[in-house]
C-alpha cells in the first residue's frame, strides 16, 4: 500500500501475527527445546534498520513427521507489537517507496536428532509504493471469467484522501496471446452496487506482459474520500479466448476481499478460488512505471462515428503501430504512421482501435463507431 495510507495508521494495517510454520521432513518426531523469536525490518531502499527484537520465547516442540506445526507469534496487544508500530511510525527516508523486509529467526537450545537444524530463518518483503496489493507480485495460479456480464470485484479501503490514477492488472500467459481480447475495468467508491463510478472497455495486452498498468479516467481522476472503501473490478467483454488473471496462492486469505456478481446482487467469491487477484489500484500524483501503460481514453480519433476517413491525433511524434479489431477480436486493420486511416469499407457497428507508441512501448486504445 502506499506509504501516506499507513502512515498514522500503523496499529490497524499491521497484521496481529507473525505465523511460521515448521516441518519435520524427517523419519522420526524430532523434539526442539525452548526458543526465542526474532524479528528484524529492515528497509532495502535505505539499507536503514527499523526494527530489531525478541518478539516471543517459545516453549519445547515435539514435531512429528509430515505434520506442520504453526507458531503464531501473537503481538497484538503486546509490547512488541506496540514497538515495532513505534518503530515503523517514526521511521523516515528520502525515498517515496520503501520496500520493508522482515526477517524472523528461530533460535532452539536443543533439539532431539543429530540433524543440522539449519532451516532457522525466513524473510518476506513488504513494498510501500504508489499501489495497493493483495498479492506478492507471483502468480501461483489464474482467474478467468467464463460468462458474460460476470464481475469480479476486489475491496480496498483509503485511509487518507487521495486519487485514484490507474489499475495494474496481471496477465499469466496461460491461454495464449489474448492481446485482442476486450474486459472491461469497473470502479466503485463507497458502495458496491450495479453502477460503477467509472467503468471503461479496454484491450488486454501482448503476449509476455507481466503486470499491464491502464490509466484510468486521466481527465478526470477518481478521488477517494478519507476513511472510504472502494472497488476494482474487471468484467470480460469477449470471451472467444478467455482473459486469465493471476492468482497469489500464497495469500490465501486475500478472496475474503473479492466479490462477484452476475447483475443482480453481489456475493462474497467465497471458495471458488484460494488466493488474491493480482489486481493493483494505482494512487497519487501521478504514475510512475517501467511496464506498458496502457491509456483508455487519451487518444483523440475524429469523426467519431465516422463513415470513411478517420483521423488519429496523437499526443507524441514518436514512430507508432496501430490495429483496428471488431468485437471478437479479429485485426481488421494495421499499419505504422499513420495520421489518417480508411475504413471505407467497414461494416456498421463497433470497434476498437490501438495505437502503440514503438519508443515507449505506452498504448492507447479508443472505440470506433462505424455508419
Amino acid at each position: 500500500m502506499p506509504w501516506n495510507q499507513f502512515e498514522n495508521f500503523e496499529g490497524q494495517e499491521l497484521a496481529d501475527s507473525f505465523p511460521t510454520i515448521l516441518y519435520n521432513h524427517n523419519a522420526n518426531p524430532i523434539l526442539i527445546g525452548g526458543s526465542d523469536s526474532e524479528l528484524q525490518v529492515k528497509d532495502l531502499i535505505t539499507n536503514s534498520n527499523v526494527y530489531n527484537d525478541i518478539i516471543i520465547s517459545n516453549p519445547p516442540l515435539n514435531l512429528v513427521n509430515g505434520a506442520p506445526f504453526s507458531i503464531a507469534n501473537i503481538l497484538q496487544g503486546a509490547t512488541a507489537f506496540d514497538d515495532l508500530g513505534n518503530a515503523l511510525s517514526s521511521y523516515t527516508s528520502s525515498s517515496d517507496v520503501k520496500a520493508m523486509e522482515i526477517t524472523q529467526f528461530i533460535t532452539p537450545t536443543s533439539q532431539s536428532t543429530d540433524v543440522a537444524f539449519a532451516n532457522d530463518t525466513v524473510r518476506a518483503v513488504t513494498t510501500f509504493d504508489d499501489y495497493y496489493a493483495y498479492d506478492d507480485g507471483s502468480a501461483e495460479g489464474n482467474v478467468v471469467i467464463q460468462q458474460l456480464g460476470v464481475t469480479i470485484a476486489t475491496e480496498f479501503e483509503a485511509n487518507v484522501k487521495d486519487t485514484l490514477r490507474a489499475v495494474r492488472i496481471h496477465f499469466p500467459y496461460i491461454n495464449g496471446n489474448v492481446g485482442n481480447q476486450r474486459f472491461n475495468i469497473r470502479i466503485w467508491v463507497g458502495e458496491l452496487d450495479d453502477s460503477p463510478n467509472v467503468e471503461e472497455t479496454l484491450l488486454a495486452p501482448e503476449q509476455g506482459v507481466d503486470f499491464a498498468t491502464y490509466l484510468i479516467s486521466p481527465d478526470n481522476p477518481i478521488v477517494i474520500p478519507a476513511g472510504s472503501k472502494f472497488y476494482v473490478g474487471w468484467q470480460p467483454a469477449t470471451i472467444s479466448t478467455l482473459i486469465p488473471v493471476g492468482l497469489d496462492k500464497n495469500n490465501p486469505n486475500g478472496a475474503k476481499n473479492s466479490f462477484y456478481s452476475a447483475g443482480v446482487n453481489w456475493q462474497s467469491v467465497g471458495d471458488s478460488f484460494d488466493g488474491s487477484l493480482m489486481i493493483r489500484p494505482v494512487l497519487g500524483e501521478e504514475v510512475l512505471v517501467s511496464a506498458p501503460v496502457i491509456a483508455a481514453s487519451s487518444l483523440n480519433i475524429f469523426p467519431n462515428p465516422v463513415d470513411d476517413v478517420l483521423n488519429i491525433e496523437l499526443e507524441f511524434q514518436d514512430e507508432h503501430i496501430f490495429e483496428i479489431y471488431d468485437l471478437m477480436g479479429s485485426v481488421l486493420i494495421k499499419g505504422k504512421n499513420f495520421n489518417t486511416i480508411n475504413v471505407e469499407h467497414l461494416t456498421t457497428g463497433v470497434y476498437f482501435i490501438k495505437v502503440k507508441n514503438i519508443s515507449t512501448n505506452k498504448i492507447y486504445t479508443n472505440k470506433i463507431k462505424k455508419k
